[in-house]
């Protein structure tokens, strides 16, 4: 094993498997390599090592213990040494574990075929040994270290990046709602709308965590990312992180469409799930206390300021919150990120081919929640419910149900012309949903409108096939009468 080799072992380490220089001693070959966990890789080059030399360097390792924590910031250390040379003495065992405390842990090993396997992957053998051995591989290295080392920023400019995509966003769509004379919005094609994305606007799903209506909401979640960078700096993964945030957001707006009828701030709960995700990341690198520390206070503050000044359930937050833990756990395993991420295209691709084949998913959707509108029709209606769905109905959730309960009820309170006026609106909303027909033609008929009332039962039929749609007419007819 050449010094050439032992180049290209951690040109390998850096380039492919994730790991960052920690600290170089080039006059002496030595390079010390840690990756995202925290976990520490040294390499040490020689053309020949004695059993005693091996000996000293795992000697001065624990000597210089609590000098290594402070230098490297670090609560405990685990430690991987890996010597290479050409030349090792017959007296050296080649692997040996030394568990010194609970703060140091110390592997170390030579470099033979023996213990490739154990920190080489079986796919990089042929790079190992067949690529030619050259010079450009230490120079990469180098070159590599001095832009780590030029590259101190205080925060990580790429997971910054979401924090500046959500402002500019922001600051467009005000912008097109300006001079557009409020006709206008970019959110208008981002964020949740019931009737359009049971339609088949599946992307909906993820983009609408995106979609911020304030700016004190706005102010939050820019705080909040900008903070994370600075704190977890190079241990944030952007890719996961937005993965994150998308499949938050899908879950929370399935709750809307599923009937959940209260305030939810999609991007600022999904945002919180983030901050659960990072929260698990860090409880799981044991020897960073100082880190995770960090994600719990903010993710206190995070939760306290967002309960006072925001309207949406505090069990909403903690819920998200424990998601984000659940997915992170799921996403520890490498293969789950390209699951994940093939699902959401998955998903918006369905969409596309719902909305370009015109099949009914908003039919079948509309259908479940009917039986829950049913239910809450049977007890009393206050004005309150009243005033909550005529709300409802100037909100992005308000969906062709909304304007069937409202009728009914204005119906049952014996106010015709009050439910017909919403029953209108409603076929104007949405003109698939036979119910709102049958209904119509049930109050016409009791106003003598016959002519109208035969033409609202036959649309009924129409949509529904169902044939005691017209077999009940003047049963119904009759029973509506006595009420």
């Amino acid at each position: 094993m050449n010094d050439k080799k032992f180049w290209k072992i951690i040109y390998l380490y850096i380039t492919k498997y994730n790991y960052n220089i920690l600290h170089y001693r080039p006059e002496k070959k030595d390079v010390w390599l840690i990756d995202e966990n925290n976990e520490l890789v040294r390499f040490i080059y020689s053309d020949s090592f004695k059993s005693s030399e091996i000996d000293s360097i795992v000697s001065n390792i624990i000597r210089n213990e609590e000098r290594l924590k402070k230098m490297f910031k670090l609560n405990c250390l685990k430690i991987k040494i890996l010597y290479v040379s050409p030349d090792f003495d017959n007296a050296v065992v080649d692997y040996k574990k030394y568990r010194i405390s609970s703060s140091l842990m110390i592997e170390r090993m030579l470099y033979n075929d023996k213990n490739r396997k154990l920190f080489i992957r079986e796919a990089d053998v042929k790079f190992i040994d067949n690529t030619p051995d050259t010079l450009r591989y230490k120079n990469r290295v180098v070159e590599l270290y001095k832009r780590q080392t030029l590259d101190k920023n205080i925060l990580d400019i790429k997971y910054a990046g979401i924090a500046i995509f959500y402002l500019v966003l922001f600051i467009l769509n005000y912008l097109m709602i300006y001079f557009s004379n409020k006709q206008v919005s970019i959110y208008q094609y981002l964020n949740y709308n019931y009737q359009k994305m049971i339609s088949g606007q599946f992307y909906r799903f993820f983009t609408s965590v995106f979609v911020i209506e304030n700016v004190k909401s706005l102010i939050v979640i820019l705080l909040t990312l900008v903070a994370t960078s600075v704190l977890f700096n190079k241990t944030l993964n952007v890719v996961k992180s937005i993965s994150i945030l998308a499949t938050i957001s899908l879950f929370f707006n399935l709750f809307l469409i599923f009937g959940y009828s209260g305030n939810l701030d999609i991007a600022l709960v999904s945002n919180f799930g983030l901050l659960g995700s990072i929260f698990i990341s860090q409880l799981t690198k044991k020897n960073d206390n100082l880190k995770f520390l960090y994600i719990g206070s903010l993710s206190i503050v995070y939760l306290v300021g967002a309960v006072i000044f925001f309207d949406t359930a505090l069990t909403i937050y903690i819920f998200a919150f424990i998601l984000g833990v659940f997915i992170q756990l799921f996403l520890e395993k490498k293969k789950n990120m390209y699951i994940m991420v093939s699902s959401i295209i998955l998903i918006v691709v369905f969409g596309f081919v719902v909305l370009f084949t015109g099949l009914n998913t908003k039919g079948l959707i509309n259908n479940y929640r009917v039986n829950k509108v049913e239910q809450r029709l049977l007890k009393h209606h206050s004005d309150e419910d009243i005033f909550s769905l005529e709300k409802e109905l100037t909100s992005n959730n308000k969906s062709v149900l909304t304007y069937y309960e409202l009728g009914m009820i204005k119906l049952m309170k014996s106010s015709k012309q009050d439910a017909k006026k919403v029953f209108l609106e409603g076929i104007n909303f949405d003109n698939t949903f036979a119910p709102m027909y049958y209904n119509l033609a049930l109050i016409e008929r009791q106003e003598g409108n016959y002519s109208k009332s035969k033409e609202y039962a036959q649309k009924a039929y129409d949509l529904e096939k169902v044939e005691k749609v017209l077999a009940t007419y003047d049963y119904d007819l009759n029973v509506r009468a006595e009420i």
